[in-house]
Protein backbone atom coordinates (compact mmCIF):
# COMPACT_ATOMS: atom_id res chain seq x y z
CA UNK A 1 0.00 0.00 0.00
CA UNK A 2 1.25 4.10 -0.52
CA UNK A 3 1.63 3.31 3.69
CA UNK A 4 4.46 0.80 3.53
CA UNK A 5 2.25 -2.48 4.27
CA UNK A 6 1.43 -5.94 3.00
CA UNK A 7 -1.97 -6.84 3.09
CA UNK A 8 -2.44 -10.82 2.66
CA UNK A 9 -5.99 -12.05 3.07
CA UNK A 10 -6.84 -14.38 5.96
CA UNK A 11 -3.19 -13.54 7.91
CA UNK A 12 -3.23 -10.15 7.88
CA UNK A 13 -1.11 -6.49 7.81
CA UNK A 14 2.63 -6.70 7.92
CA UNK A 15 4.73 -3.42 7.43
CA UNK A 16 7.50 -3.80 5.33
CA UNK A 17 8.42 -0.01 4.94
CA UNK A 18 11.68 1.05 4.92
CA UNK A 19 12.53 -2.82 5.00
CA UNK A 20 15.27 -4.95 3.08
CA UNK A 21 13.89 -7.05 0.84
CA UNK A 22 15.52 -9.91 3.37
CA UNK A 23 14.07 -8.25 6.14
CA UNK A 24 10.46 -8.15 4.34
CA UNK A 25 10.05 -12.08 3.66
CA UNK A 26 11.17 -12.78 7.56
CA UNK A 27 8.33 -10.87 8.47
CA UNK A 28 5.75 -12.19 6.17
CA UNK A 29 6.48 -15.81 6.73
CA UNK A 30 6.49 -15.21 10.53
CA UNK A 31 3.24 -13.86 9.70
CA UNK A 32 2.07 -16.85 7.76
CA UNK A 33 2.73 -19.20 10.21
CA UNK A 34 1.05 -17.72 13.28
CA UNK A 35 -2.20 -18.06 11.40
CA UNK A 36 -0.95 -21.38 9.21
CA UNK A 37 0.65 -24.61 10.17
CA UNK A 38 3.23 -25.30 7.14
CA UNK A 39 6.42 -26.09 6.88
CA UNK A 40 7.52 -24.59 3.49
CA UNK A 41 6.68 -21.04 2.69
CA UNK A 42 8.17 -19.24 -0.16
CA UNK A 43 7.85 -15.19 -0.93
CA UNK A 44 8.77 -13.83 -3.91
CA UNK A 45 9.18 -10.39 -5.52
CA UNK A 46 7.44 -9.92 -8.70
CA UNK A 47 8.12 -6.49 -8.95
CA UNK A 48 9.68 -3.70 -7.44
CA UNK A 49 7.14 -0.94 -6.17
CA UNK A 50 7.73 2.16 -7.88
CA UNK A 51 8.99 5.19 -5.69
CA UNK A 52 8.77 9.22 -6.13
CA UNK A 53 12.17 10.78 -5.30
CA UNK A 54 13.19 14.66 -5.71
CA UNK A 55 16.61 15.42 -7.91
CA UNK A 56 17.71 19.16 -7.23
CA UNK A 57 20.81 21.43 -7.10
CA UNK A 58 23.43 21.34 -10.11
CA UNK A 59 21.82 18.88 -12.23
CA UNK A 60 20.38 19.24 -16.09
CA UNK A 61 16.59 18.63 -14.81
CA UNK A 62 15.95 19.51 -10.77
CA UNK A 63 12.37 17.80 -10.45
CA UNK A 64 10.42 14.64 -8.87
CA UNK A 65 11.48 11.48 -10.74
CA UNK A 66 9.29 8.32 -10.49
CA UNK A 67 12.33 5.35 -9.92
CA UNK A 68 12.65 1.70 -8.50
CA UNK A 69 13.38 1.01 -4.43
CA UNK A 70 16.44 -1.43 -6.45
CA UNK A 71 18.03 1.99 -7.92
CA UNK A 72 20.68 3.82 -6.49
CA UNK A 73 21.44 7.52 -5.80
CA UNK A 74 23.43 7.39 -8.91
CA UNK A 75 20.80 6.46 -10.88
CA UNK A 76 18.46 9.10 -10.03
CA UNK A 77 21.42 11.54 -10.15
CA UNK A 78 21.73 9.92 -14.25
CA UNK A 79 18.25 10.56 -14.99
CA UNK A 80 18.01 14.27 -13.97
CA UNK A 81 21.20 15.15 -16.13
CA UNK A 82 19.28 13.70 -19.74
CA UNK A 83 18.77 16.09 -22.19
CA UNK A 84 15.79 16.52 -23.59
CA UNK A 85 14.72 18.11 -27.04
CA UNK A 86 15.40 21.93 -26.20
CA UNK A 87 18.68 21.37 -24.46
CA UNK A 88 21.94 20.64 -26.07
CA UNK A 89 25.28 17.86 -25.11
CA UNK A 90 27.18 21.66 -24.29
CA UNK A 91 24.61 22.36 -21.61
CA UNK A 92 25.06 19.18 -20.09
CA UNK A 93 28.78 19.40 -20.44
CA UNK A 94 28.44 22.29 -18.62
CA UNK A 95 26.17 20.80 -16.16
CA UNK A 96 28.75 17.91 -15.54
CA UNK A 97 32.13 19.98 -15.30
CA UNK A 98 31.02 21.84 -12.09
CA UNK A 99 28.52 19.30 -10.61
CA UNK A 100 29.93 17.60 -7.22
CA UNK A 101 30.48 13.74 -7.59
CA UNK A 102 31.60 13.05 -4.20
CA UNK A 103 29.63 15.89 -1.85
CA UNK A 104 25.75 14.91 -2.67
CA UNK A 105 23.53 15.33 0.07
CA UNK A 106 20.87 12.28 0.73
CA UNK A 107 17.50 13.50 2.45
CA UNK A 108 15.81 10.50 3.94
CA UNK A 109 11.80 10.80 4.75
CA UNK A 110 12.88 10.37 8.26
CA UNK A 111 15.36 13.46 8.52
CA UNK A 112 18.57 11.72 8.51
CA UNK A 113 21.14 12.84 5.95
CA UNK A 114 23.73 10.36 3.78
CA UNK A 115 26.62 11.95 1.96
CA UNK A 116 26.96 10.17 -1.30
CA UNK A 117 30.62 9.54 -2.71
CA UNK A 118 30.05 8.21 -6.64
CA UNK A 119 33.10 8.16 -7.33
CA UNK A 120 34.29 6.33 -4.08
CA UNK A 121 32.00 3.77 -5.05
CA UNK A 122 33.01 3.26 -8.22
CA UNK A 123 36.35 2.84 -6.95
CA UNK A 124 35.55 0.56 -3.20
CA UNK A 125 32.04 -0.81 -4.27
CA UNK A 126 31.04 -0.16 -0.82
CA UNK A 127 27.22 0.47 -0.60
CA UNK A 128 27.57 3.07 2.00
CA UNK A 129 29.08 5.38 -0.90
CA UNK A 130 26.03 4.55 -3.25
CA UNK A 131 22.67 3.84 -1.39
CA UNK A 132 19.66 2.36 -2.43
CA UNK A 133 16.50 5.01 -2.68
CA UNK A 134 13.53 4.73 -0.11
CA UNK A 135 9.93 6.36 -1.03
CA UNK A 136 10.34 10.10 -0.65
CA UNK A 137 14.08 10.98 -0.67
CA UNK A 138 15.34 13.80 -2.31
CA UNK A 139 18.60 14.12 -3.51
CA UNK A 140 21.01 17.69 -3.29
CA UNK A 141 23.36 17.93 -5.88
CA UNK A 142 25.84 20.98 -5.09
CA UNK A 143 28.06 22.67 -7.30
CA UNK A 144 32.23 21.57 -7.04
CA UNK A 145 35.33 24.06 -7.52
CA UNK A 146 37.95 22.08 -9.92
CA UNK A 147 40.57 24.61 -9.18
CA UNK A 148 41.03 24.55 -5.15
CA UNK A 149 39.30 21.81 -3.54
CA UNK A 150 40.96 18.99 -5.12
CA UNK A 151 43.80 16.79 -4.91
CA UNK A 152 46.46 15.02 -7.74
CA UNK A 153 47.14 11.34 -7.81
CA UNK A 154 50.29 11.10 -10.97
CA UNK A 155 53.04 8.55 -11.68
CA UNK A 156 51.89 4.91 -11.83
CA UNK A 157 48.43 4.34 -10.93
CA UNK A 158 45.63 2.73 -13.23
CA UNK A 159 43.84 6.74 -13.26
CA UNK A 160 45.94 9.50 -12.69
CA UNK A 161 44.32 13.00 -12.35
CA UNK A 162 42.86 15.61 -10.26
CA UNK A 163 39.97 14.46 -7.67
CA UNK A 164 37.41 16.42 -5.85
CA UNK A 165 38.81 16.73 -2.47
CA UNK A 166 36.12 15.65 0.16
CA UNK A 167 36.75 15.95 3.88
CA UNK A 168 38.51 12.79 5.73
CA UNK A 169 40.40 11.90 2.68
CA UNK A 170 43.52 9.93 3.18
CA UNK A 171 46.56 8.53 1.29
CA UNK A 172 44.90 4.90 1.06
CA UNK A 173 41.36 6.64 -0.10
CA UNK A 174 43.27 8.86 -2.68
CA UNK A 175 45.13 5.72 -4.40
CA UNK A 176 41.92 3.90 -4.05
CA UNK A 177 40.05 6.69 -6.30
CA UNK A 178 42.95 6.53 -8.68
CA UNK A 179 41.96 3.10 -9.08
CA UNK A 180 45.11 1.49 -7.41
CA UNK A 181 48.71 0.86 -8.40
CA UNK A 182 49.94 -0.12 -11.48
CA UNK A 183 52.64 -3.36 -11.90
CA UNK A 184 55.82 -1.15 -11.76
CA UNK A 185 54.57 0.85 -9.00
CA UNK A 186 57.54 1.60 -6.57
CA UNK A 187 55.21 1.40 -3.28
CA UNK A 188 57.90 2.48 -0.52
CA UNK A 189 59.13 5.52 -2.42
CA UNK A 190 55.88 7.79 -2.99
CA UNK A 191 56.24 11.18 -3.10
CA UNK A 192 53.42 12.97 -1.03
CA UNK A 193 53.82 17.25 -1.71
CA UNK A 194 51.74 19.70 0.44
CA UNK A 195 51.79 23.51 0.24
CA UNK A 196 51.78 25.85 3.23
CA UNK A 197 48.70 28.15 3.53
CA UNK A 198 50.05 30.74 1.78
CA UNK A 199 50.83 28.86 -1.37
CA UNK A 200 54.67 29.73 -1.07
CA UNK A 201 56.49 26.99 0.51
CA UNK A 202 56.31 23.23 -0.87
CA UNK A 203 57.04 20.57 1.65
CA UNK A 204 57.95 16.88 0.19
CA UNK A 205 57.87 13.51 2.53
CA UNK A 206 58.35 9.90 1.16
CA UNK A 207 56.44 7.29 2.16
CA UNK A 208 55.77 4.06 2.29
CA UNK A 209 52.34 2.85 1.19
CA UNK A 210 53.55 -1.12 2.07
CA UNK A 211 53.85 0.10 5.61
CA UNK A 212 50.64 2.01 5.88
CA UNK A 213 48.61 -1.09 4.18
CA UNK A 214 50.15 -2.80 7.25
CA UNK A 215 49.80 -0.20 10.18
CA UNK A 216 53.07 0.60 10.59
CA UNK A 217 52.96 4.06 9.42
CA UNK A 218 50.60 6.71 9.62
CA UNK A 219 47.85 6.44 6.93
CA UNK A 220 48.13 10.83 5.91
CA UNK A 221 44.81 12.66 5.88
CA UNK A 222 44.13 14.65 2.53
CA UNK A 223 44.31 18.69 2.71
CA UNK A 224 42.80 20.20 -0.60
CA UNK A 225 46.05 21.24 -2.75
CA UNK A 226 48.26 17.68 -2.14
CA UNK A 227 50.04 16.00 -4.72
CA UNK A 228 51.20 12.17 -4.61
CA UNK A 229 53.27 10.96 -7.05
CA UNK A 230 53.69 7.20 -7.32
CA UNK A 231 57.17 6.55 -8.79
CA UNK A 232 58.16 3.35 -11.35
CA UNK A 233 60.62 0.79 -10.06
CA UNK A 234 63.26 0.44 -12.80
CA UNK A 235 62.38 -2.28 -15.23
CA UNK A 236 64.85 -2.84 -18.18
CA UNK A 237 62.90 -5.76 -19.66
CA UNK A 238 61.17 -4.71 -22.77
CA UNK A 239 60.20 -6.63 -25.87
CA UNK A 240 63.80 -6.26 -27.92
CA UNK A 241 63.02 -8.03 -31.52
CA UNK A 242 64.26 -7.89 -34.58
CA UNK A 243 63.16 -9.46 -38.09
CA UNK A 244 65.03 -11.43 -40.30
CA UNK A 245 63.79 -12.03 -43.79
CA UNK A 246 65.34 -13.63 -47.66
CA UNK A 247 67.44 -16.16 -47.77
CA UNK A 248 67.56 -18.04 -44.40
CA UNK A 249 65.94 -21.23 -43.63
CA UNK A 250 63.45 -19.68 -41.40
CA UNK A 251 62.76 -16.18 -41.70
CA UNK A 252 60.44 -14.15 -39.05
CA UNK A 253 61.00 -12.24 -35.80
CA UNK A 254 63.10 -13.42 -33.03
CA UNK A 255 63.92 -11.95 -29.55
CA UNK A 256 67.40 -10.49 -28.61
CA UNK A 257 68.74 -9.38 -25.73
CA UNK A 258 69.54 -5.40 -25.00
CA UNK A 259 73.24 -4.45 -26.83
CA UNK A 260 74.29 -8.15 -26.34
CA UNK A 261 73.13 -10.37 -29.45
CA UNK A 262 75.31 -10.03 -32.49
CA UNK A 263 74.49 -10.50 -36.26
CA UNK A 264 75.72 -14.14 -36.02
CA UNK A 265 73.90 -15.00 -33.39
CA UNK A 266 70.82 -14.10 -35.62
CA UNK A 267 71.66 -16.40 -38.37
CA UNK A 268 72.08 -19.23 -36.22
CA UNK A 269 68.44 -18.74 -34.66
CA UNK A 270 66.87 -18.27 -38.10
CA UNK A 271 68.71 -22.13 -39.53
CA UNK A 272 71.46 -20.28 -41.45
CA UNK A 273 71.72 -19.49 -44.84
CA UNK A 274 70.05 -21.35 -47.70
CA UNK A 275 72.06 -22.15 -50.86
CA UNK A 276 70.58 -19.30 -53.02
CA UNK A 277 72.00 -16.30 -50.30
CA UNK A 278 74.22 -13.75 -51.37
CA UNK A 279 75.89 -12.28 -48.77
CA UNK A 280 77.57 -9.21 -50.50
CA UNK A 281 74.40 -7.73 -51.33
CA UNK A 282 72.84 -8.51 -47.45
CA UNK A 283 71.41 -5.55 -45.81
CA UNK A 284 71.10 -4.35 -42.29
CA UNK A 285 67.76 -1.66 -41.62
CA UNK A 286 67.90 0.23 -38.31
CA UNK A 287 65.21 1.82 -36.93
CA UNK A 288 64.01 4.76 -38.99
CA UNK A 289 64.51 8.51 -37.99
CA UNK A 290 61.96 10.50 -38.88
CA UNK A 291 62.11 13.74 -40.82
CA UNK A 292 61.59 16.47 -37.93
CA UNK A 293 64.37 14.76 -36.25
CA UNK A 294 66.78 15.09 -39.34
CA UNK A 295 65.42 18.94 -39.50
CA UNK A 296 65.95 19.64 -36.20
CA UNK A 297 69.58 18.00 -36.07
CA UNK A 298 70.59 20.30 -39.42
CA UNK A 299 69.39 23.25 -36.99
CA UNK A 300 71.07 22.43 -33.97
CA UNK A 301 74.42 21.55 -36.45
CA UNK A 302 74.18 25.40 -38.10
CA UNK A 303 73.62 27.26 -35.12
CA UNK A 304 77.46 28.47 -34.74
Amino acid sequence: TPEGTLIMPSVGEVKISDKTLTESKELIIKAIKKKYIANDVSVTLIQPRPIIVTVTGNVLNPALYTLSSIDRADKAIQVANRADQRQSVSDLNSILDRMSTRNIILKRRDGNSIRVDITKFLATKDDKYDPYLREGDIIIVPRKNPNKNVFGVYGEVNLPGRFEYVEGDSISDALDIAQGCTRLANLDSIEFSRLDPDAKTLKTTILSYTEILKGNSHNLPLEPGDRIVVKSRLELREDFRVYIDGEVKFPGTYPITKNRTRLTDLIKQAGSFTEYASLKMAEVYRRSVSAGDILLERLMSTRG
